[in-house]
This record gives structure tokens, sequence and C-alpha cells, in this order.
């Protein structure tokens, strides 16, 4: 009789851990999932400033191109009025100015592919933030998701061993 009731109290004891050691489980699992939830959610919204510091970047150096555009624009309109004036003096600087409009016209040239390069990119900086914020809202769809599913019991396998005393 007396084993029977060690017994008992053993599988008592045994059913308590078994309980808490769940329960403790089930703690750990959504804390490991809150943890992981924070850190995808830390590391996407790094990515986005980043994105967001890029773009702006390359909105200032749009800026500062479309200045300097403009600064070459009048270079080159003083340079065509300069070999204008020349042709109608015939003057000997005329080769000089004429050298002058192309290398200018050159300048210009190269100014317009860097200006649409920096159009490309900033196309490519927005689509890329999006991209990231599109990713951080999937996330929290996500994580309304997954909390449901860290609900579920883990089950842990306890067998008790009483030994008999004769």
């Amino acid at each position: 009789m007396d084993t029977q009731l060690m017994t008992e109290d053993d599988r008592s004891l045994a059913n308590k851990a078994k309980d808490a050691l769940q329960s403790a489980a089930k703690k750990t699992k959504q804390f490991a999932h809150q943890v992981k939830d924070t850190v995808i959610e830390g590391i996407t919204d790094a990515k986005i400033t980043e994105a967001e510091q890029a773009l702006g970047e390359i909105k200032e150096r749009e800026r500062r191109q479309s200045l300097q555009r403009e600064y070459l624009d009048k270079e080159r309109a003083e340079a065509v009025e300069k070999v204008a004036h020349l042709k109608a003096k015939g003057a000997s600087g005329i080769n000089k100015a004429v050298e002058d409009e192309g290398i200018l016209a050159e300048r210009v040239r190269r100014d317009e592919l860097d200006s649409q390069y920096l159009k490309e990119e900033a196309l490519r900086a927005a689509e890329k933030l999006a991209n990231l914020k599109e990713k951080r809202e999937h996330q929290g769809h996500r994580t309304s998701r997954d909390s449901f599913s860290s609900d579920r019991s883990i089950s842990v396998d306890t067998t008790t061993q009483t030994t008999t005393t004769d």
C-alpha cells in the first residue's frame, strides 16, 4: 500500500513536472518568436532607412546635376553667341570659339547621359524602397498569423519508474 501511494505521488509529481515543462517550453517558444519578429522588423526598418537615404542622396545628386546642366547650357549659349559674333566680324579666333563650343557640347551630352543614369538609379532605389516597405507589411501580417500557431501545445514524454522494496 505504501508503494502504491509513492507511485501515485511520483505520477503526480511527474505530471506537475510535465505541465511545468510544457508551460516553460510554450513561453520560451513564444519569446523566441517575439525576438525573431523584433529582429526581422529591426533589420527591415534599417534597410528601409538605408534605402530612403540612398534615394535622398540620388535626388540631391539629380538636383546638383540639374544646376550644373543649367550652368553648362548658359556657357554653351555664350559660346554660340561668341562664335556668331566672331563670324560676323570675320575674326581669326573663330577656330578657338568653335572648339570651345564643341567641348561644351560634349560636356552637355555627357551630362545628359549622367542625368539619365541618375534617373534610372533613382527609379531602382524607389522600387527597392517600395519592396522593402511591402516586405515589412507582409511580415506584420505573418507575425500575427504566427502567434496563433505558437499556441500549439508541446508534448513532453515523461515516464515514471518506481521501485518496490520487499
